[in-house]
């Protein structure tokens, strides 16, 4: 299969960071990507080579037959769908998900297309997109007038009850008006780490912000307060914002290689999880906005990931019992 398959080998021995994220419980497993590198398309463990051909034909007749079809807008992170789609992927999802359901010859389409290119950049990382040509699935009943309809399917099950269609106004700014109230009507606050469960969320994301801070008075609370409200500025990316006292977790200072010593008003540690790569700012004054923010730019421009994760077995995170007054954000 020289030609039309690019194969690769991890040992996940040697990357226990992999395996959590992958959630890879035996050897050998077999991971299969198409079209849609963030969705894998199987996860199998075969011990016969015979099953694994079999397995890796099927995998490959599915792609050639999903890279054929239509495609609303060519971004892999928008999914064109047909009503298979919309049960085995959207209607299991548990994240909110923004679905266009349009007709390709449709005079408002080409106008809709633009837009949701702009709406897939800006919102992808918080919400799954997805496209369906309407008239070729008949996956609704749709008037012709009707045409581009947009659905907002909440976080959660997936039920067509709770589906809000959006009719009135589809320009770019009453559509990111509309997601902006959805992703921020939960504010997001920086998580600190208390036990295990506190870091659990950062496998699923793709960058996770670690802050560590001294633990003295006239430090804490001016830092704690800036933390929290950068990272409520960028609730439209699915990062994960950490923090923690100097000394309290030992085992995660570690694999950052922390110390009070080289950064006396803190240090941020950015994860960079699927290339078990990070990025450490000692910090030379208190923690403060243009900090973060050129933290986050780093970040967006994928600079600065020049540390790799050594540690050989996942960090222990010790349960720390916390005064709520003290540590309120």
């Amino acid at each position: 299969m020289s030609g039309y398959v690019r194969s690769a080998a991890i040992n996940i021995e040697k990357h226990p960071l992999i395996q959590l994220v992958m959630k890879i419980t035996q050897t050998p497993t077999y991971v299969f990507y198409g079209y849609y590198k963030h969705m894998p398309e199987s996860k199998i463990t075969l011990l016969v080579v015979d099953d694994l051909h079999e397995e890796t034909s099927k995998q490959l007749v599915r792609v050639f037959e999903e890279r054929s079809v239509y495609r609303f807008i060519h971004n892999k992170n928008n999914m064109e769908m047909g009503t298979a789609d919309l049960d085995l992927n959207m209607m299991a999802s548990k994240i909110p998900w923004l679905v266009v359901f349009y007709k390709r010859d449709h005079p408002r389409t080409p106008r809709i297309a633009k837009i949701w290119e702009e709406l897939v950049s800006m919102f992808h990382e918080r919400i799954q997109f997805g496209s369906v040509n309407n008239p070729l699935y008949n996956a609704l009943s749709i008037d012709d007038g009707e045409y581009p309809l947009v659905k907002f399917y909440p976080k959660g099950n997936k039920e067509e009850k709770n589906a809000e269609n959006i009719t009135e106004d589809l320009s770019l700014e009453h559509l990111t008006k509309y997601l902006d109230d959805k992703i921020m009507s939960t504010r997001i606050r920086p998580q600190r780490i208390v036990d295990i469960h506190s870091v659990e969320p950062c496998l699923k994301k793709k960058f996770c912000i670690f802050v560590f801070l001294p633990n003295a008075v006239e430090y804490q609370g001016n830092s704690l307060a800036v933390l929290s409200e950068e990272c409520s500025k960028h609730g439209r990316r699915a990062w994960g914002w950490f923090w923690t006292y100097y000394y309290e977790q030992p085992d995660i200072e570690s694999v950052f290689s922390v110390s009070k010593q080289s950064g006396v008003y803190g240090t941020v540690a950015v994860l960079n999880v699927h290339a078990a790569m990070y990025m450490k700012i000692s910090l030379v004054e208190e923690l403060n906005a243009k900090v973060l923010n050129d933290i986050v730019e780093a970040i967006k421009d994928d600079a600065g990931f020049t540390y790799h994760v050594t540690s050989k077995k996942i960090p222990e995170v010790k349960v720390i019992n916390t005064d709520a007054k003290r540590d309120e954000l």
